[in-house]
């Protein structure tokens, strides 16, 4: 299953923000429903292109922010993330070799899927 149809199907599931502070009996707590297989960076990778390509909007239409996003995929994957998430961003950004390993293999992954639909 895709991430953007594992995201989508959460949020089918969870409508409101579910704060991680209280268990509400009503909805359904994050945690179980996913697992991230990645680093912490290839989700800092993620999330710095989803930030990017600026297709998120709250529901006032206002672009969400990129620690809104990691706060998202924290959420759906209960993960700890860094508290310093905008330093580790950069330390992310900075590298010189590989700089986007996982974005490169997402990539990847497409083009074969789509070489393999034309084959």
């Amino acid at each position: 299953m895709s991430f953007l149809n594992a995201a989508l199907q959460w949020i089918e599931r969870n409508p409101k923000p579910i704060s991680s502070h209280t268990n509400n009996k009503t909805e359904p707590s994050s945690s179980g429903y996913y697992i991230w297989g990645g680093s912490i960076t290839d989700l800092i990778e993620l999330a710095i292109a989803i930030y990017n390509i600026k297709l998120i909007r709250k529901a006032s239409g206002k672009l969400i922010s990129f620690a809104e996003i990691i706060h998202g995929l924290k959420l759906i994957f209960n993960i700890k993330i860094p508290k310093n998430i905008y330093s580790r961003k950069t330390r992310t950004m900075e590298r010189k070799k590989n700089s986007s390993s996982m974005l490169e293999r997402l990539l990847a992954v497409y083009n074969h899927e789509v070489d393999q639909l034309y084959k």
